[in-house]
């Protein structure tokens, strides 16, 4: 009987909750977690996949309001602590295939 192996995307979550080491004041509502959903094609769309990996400032201020529940919004991306912007870039970077995974993609 031959084994069939899991995709390995498979174990990663849908959903990834980062706690912000500094809370963010958005008016009367302090926000001191993020959700952050796993992106799909349309979330990717108009960015590059290698600036993501990278962590590019840019791409991730464009994505990052596409996934995150509450939405970050600019305005809230820019009062970030530089330590919670990196978590959450590094998570980000953590729902995409990796180099090395046998994904069948060419953009692995």
């Amino acid at each position: 009987m031959a084994v069939r192996a899991e995709p390995p995307h498979a174990h990663r979550p849908a959903t990834v909750s980062v706690p912000l080491d500094v809370p963010l004041k958005r008016g009367d509502t302090r926000i001191e977690t993020v959700l952050l959903r796993r992106p799909g094609p349309g979330a990717l769309r108009g960015l590059r996949l290698l600036d993501l990996v990278q962590a590019d400032t840019d791409a991730m201020f464009a994505l990052l309001p596409r996934i995150t529940e509450p939405t970050l919004h600019a305005a809230d991306l820019e009062a970030l602590d530089i330590a919670d912007f990196v978590e959450l870039s590094n998570q980000v970077a953590g729902f995409l295939p990796q180099r090395g995974a046998n994904t069948g993609s060419p953009i692995a």
